[in-house]
């Protein structure tokens, strides 16, 4: 069982980095209907088949866009049957029973997710509801294990990295809405961004969850400045994280955790050099996927990290050292 949820672990970050892989080389849409590609459960190859499907659906068949989606659909199903062995054997094995249905939801909802992300067109706020989905499903298996006793039990447990996990599923939701509107380029620049440190002319429109892609909700064209000021929220984001992240690190620091305190800067380092570099680069495909791979990696060390609350009184005695008994009286 073990070593199915940890194999379980390792599919869904492999999943969230080949979603990316799929939104990024624009192959959101490479097949226009869903669970089928182009009415088929595989991918069109005779000539014939490509001729009527193009024909039926209206649009010429790219084989190549078609074929990363379909992928990440058979990967996506692999892992909801992984998944329901392992919930299968950890109800028999006596797992807690909230930890073991919440993955079990958050598939369902996935599901739904992947089939809207088609019928709405990749509408902003389904794709970035939907790369959320996959965060949290990671951060659900994550938190199954440590409850479960087949990951090492957490050192932390601390109310500091409770907010480091919250200010991380925030900055995912921000890059996701920056990817998803295709935002990246709009700052080529950093710090600054097109000379400016924030902006802010547009931006509640830009975060209009109900507005299709590239679009106001008043029908207009989005404009060069509301993506500038989507990409600075999400840069501001990262300060809030990097703040936050630190704060743990110290704590792991001083409770003599310090091989913890180093990755968990070097995760924070890693995601802040990533950030630079797309904006720099004018974001390479193998940075990007990688920028998202390594944001789902700090968010499963979050929550390992916050999964299992050590007592209070353990706390303090990490952190004011041994206690000397009393001499007897």
């Amino acid at each position: 069982m073990k070593r199915l949820l940890l194999s379980l672990i390792a599919l869904c970050w492999l999943l969230i980095m080949l979603g990316a892989f799929v939104r990024l080389s624009d192959a959101g849409l490479g097949c226009p209907d869903w669970p089928t590609c182009y009415g088929h459960l595989y991918l069109p190859d005779e000539h014939h088949e490509i001729a009527a499907a193009s024909q039926q659906f209206g649009q010429a068949v790219d084989p190549s866009r078609a074929f990363k989606e379909m992928l990440h659909r058979y990967v996506a199903g692999s892992l909801g049957l992984l998944l329901l062995v392992v919930v299968f054997g950890g109800w028999r094995t006596g797992w807690p029973r909230l930890p073991l249905l919440l993955p079990c939801i958050i598939v369902l909802g996935q599901a739904l997710l992947g089939m809207w992300t088609v019928t709405e067109k990749l509408m902003p706020a389904v794709v970035t509801a939907h790369l959320l989905g996959g965060m949290l499903l990671l951060a659900s298996l994550v938190w199954l294990g440590a409850r479960s006793n087949t990951l090492p039990s957490s050192p932390s447990g601390s109310v500091s990295a409770g907010w480091l996990v919250a200010a991380v599923l925030l900055q995912i939701m921000l890059g996701g809405w920056v990817s998803s509107n295709y935002a990246g380029p709009a700052c080529a620049d950093f710090p600054l961004c097109q000379g400016e440190l924030l902006h802010g002319n547009g931006l509640l429109q830009a975060l209009d969850p109900a507005r299709p892609l590239g679009l106001n909700s008043d029908g207009s064209i989005i404009r060069l400045e509301q993506l500038a000021a989507i990409h600075t929220l999400h840069r501001a984001g990262a300060l809030l994280v990097l703040l936050c992240g630190l704060w743990q690190g110290l704590r792991l620091w001083q409770s003599r955790r310090q091989e913890l305190a180093l990755l968990l800067v070097a995760l924070l380092a890693g995601q802040v050099l990533l950030g630079i570099l797309n904006a720099l680069w004018a974001q390479p495909l193998l940075l990007a996927v990688l920028h998202n791979g390594l944001a789902a990696l700090l968010l499963a060390l979050s929550v390992w990290l916050a999964a299992r609350p050590a007592p209070i009184r353990e706390n303090l005695h990490e952190l004011a050292g041994p206690v000397i008994p009393a001499a007897p009286r």
